[in-house]
């Protein structure tokens, strides 16, 4: 019945492009108190220098190529790519993420056409995302509704802790149900005070 054949197609053939390095340049929220850093991945060290970072950093990420390269994109998560800002020589890109969870991060290369043409790191690059936990209270005393005497004054203690570090404290009271709650003591505390015994007698009968 015949042949046939079908359309031709034309393949070009790409150079295999390889990472040189990945820099990641990261500033912490201010209240952490840590100051910015950058860190410098190669290819064959990746693995053993894991990256951690605090929860609410902006991470600039720049990735440096051997050969050029006409576009990049920028990848993390399931999330659909960005684009990446190219330098003059087309072998360098970089970009930026806020990091609130561990992420996957991938630099996507594209061609004339836009189509991607390699995925850079070729082994998981995962930048590790620390949780900042609420400000702890542990209450010594009182621990529950508590009945004294009419003329004895209440002791409060407690112990107040967070993993950035404490600015301040306040002890607020009301006296009676309605009344509202005002500040009676107030204090401040050495940067980097992580962690610190509150102790605070009340007394009652003070106008």
């Amino acid at each position: 019945v015949g042949g046939t054949e079908s359309q031709w197609y034309s393949v070009t053939i790409v150079r295999q492009i390889k990472l040189k390095d990945i820099t990641l340049g990261i500033t912490p929220p201010l209240y952490t108190g840590k100051s910015n850093s950058s860190v410098t991945l190669k290819p064959d060290t990746m693995d053993a220098n894991p990256v951690t970072v605090p929860q609410g950093s902006s991470v600039e990420i720049a990735a440096a190529i051997d050969i050029p390269a006409n576009g990049a994109m920028l990848q993390l998560g399931d999330h659909a790519p960005t684009p990446m800002t190219a330098n003059s020589e087309k072998t360098g890109f970089s970009g930026s993420f806020v990091i609130n969870d561990d992420t996957q991060v991938a630099v996507l290369l594209t061609d004339g056409a836009g189509q991607i043409i390699a995925k850079l790191p070729e082994q998981q690059l995962v930048v590790h995302c620390t949780k900042d936990s609420a400000p702890v209270i542990e209450m010594k005393f009182p621990t529950q509704d508590t009945v004294v005497a009419p003329q004895a004054p209440v002791k409060i203690a407690a112990t107040l802790k967070d993993d950035y570090g404490l600015v301040s404290s306040r002890v607020l009271m009301a006296v009676g149900p309605d009344a509202p709650l005002a500040p009676i003591a107030t204090q401040t505390y050495p940067a980097g005070t992580t962690a610190i015994d509150l102790s605070q007698v009340l007394d009652l009968n003070a106008d």
